[in-house]
């Protein structure tokens, strides 16, 4: 299924993705999830496979008057004039009707029904695709959303939120690159989620960061106190000032002066004590360049100090070479740096 389209027909009728739709767990949610970050493509099958899957398994067979009630709500749906949220029905008890019709008629209805209004619902998630909010080389972006949280968006990084804003009981987005969340809380107390290749943040109302990049996330906590969530680990609480990462093979928790990694908001890149290749990488990230060490072992040094979030790059990479007494030789965008 990774390599093959998705088609909501097979979908719904796929047991594993059935017991998604009608009982989630942890690992399921993770997996459709990350299915659905994929490609708008594969965002929308399963989002049609899903209306298809809780149209079907119903308690009760439909008798043919609310066959034909659902079927007024899809034309409606269709013309425009019923919101998507009153497409979904709560479930309700239906008394049993002896049908006029045969057996199969009455499926048929029922089956055609389901297939419109996932028609219906296909044309409603197109016209409220996801939004996708991206930076380039060099670039920040900083966004207020429509709960009045605030998202800045830190450079080659892109953000894509669900269609229709929020769900029901959660607020959740979908992060490639660095940003910093400054959460609002809500009077229902909906939990806020980012996600990332690896892991899930859920928070309510607090101020941290996370960068997603080279299989690797790493969450920092300002204020207030978040969730971290990975399929294969237990949640791990953070608490102000905890820095995490999480790998393939590895967690690693530690202690950090948490103000310096909201810096390059400020257009301001702080470095306390950190490993020279791990500079490099940031200003590889940030600016989209390659940067390699003639003799590896340099990269093992320390650095300390306040760099400019310019939005060029190269004299960035000549002041971290000045530092060791190192020169810089460029080829288009190659920087070596050599003594």
């Amino acid at each position: 299924m990774d390599s093959a389209p998705l088609e909501p027909a097979e979908l719904a009728q796929d047991p594993n993705f059935v017991a998604w739709v009608l009982k989630p767990t942890p690992s399921l949610h993770a997996r459709w999830d990350a299915a659905a970050a994929r490609s708008l493509a594969e965002a929308e099958a399963i989002a049609q496979a899903r209306a298809l899957v809780l149209f079907l398994h119903r308690p009760d067979p439909l008798p043919d008057g609310l066959v034909d009630a659902d079927w007024q709500r899809v034309k409606k749906t269709l013309a425009g004039d019923v919101p998507f949220a009153a497409v979904s029905r709560p479930r309700q008890r239906i008394s049993r009707v002896r049908p006029l019709t045969p057996q199969f008629s009455r499926w048929s209805a029922a089956a055609t029904v389901a297939m419109l209004l996932a028609a219906g619902l296909w044309w409603q998630f197109r016209a409220r695709q996801p939004t996708l909010l991206h930076t380039r080389s060099g670039q920040t972006r900083t966004v207020t959303l429509a709960d009045g949280s605030r998202v800045t968006l830190n450079a080659n990084s892109q953000l894509r939120l669900q269609p229709d804003g929020w769900g029901r009981f959660s607020r959740e987005v979908w992060l490639t690159g660095e940003a910093f969340f400054e959460i609002q809380k809500t009077a229902d107390r909906r939990r806020f989620v980012v996600h990332t290749d690896q892991t899930a943040v859920e928070v309510l109302g607090t101020a941290f960061n996370v960068l997603a990049r080279r299989q690797r996330t790493n969450v920092v906590l300002l204020e207030g106190r978040v969730e971290l969530r990975t399929e294969t680990r237990p949640a791990l609480a953070l608490t102000p000032g905890d820095w995490v990462q999480v790998a393939p093979h590895q967690t690693t928790r530690r202690r950090v002066r948490a103000e310096a990694y909201r810096a390059w908001t400020e257009n301001r890149l702080l470095f306390e004590a950190v490993p020279v290749a791990e500079v490099l990488q940031t200003l590889e990230d940030r600016y989209g360049y390659r940067i390699q060490l003639a003799d590896p072992s340099l990269g093992q040094r320390t650095y300390t100090g306040i760099l400019p979030a310019l939005p060029e790059g190269q004299v960035l990479v000549q002041a971290v070479a000045e530092t060791y007494g190192l020169k810089v030789t460029r080829t288009d965008s190659l920087f070596v740096l050599h003594p």
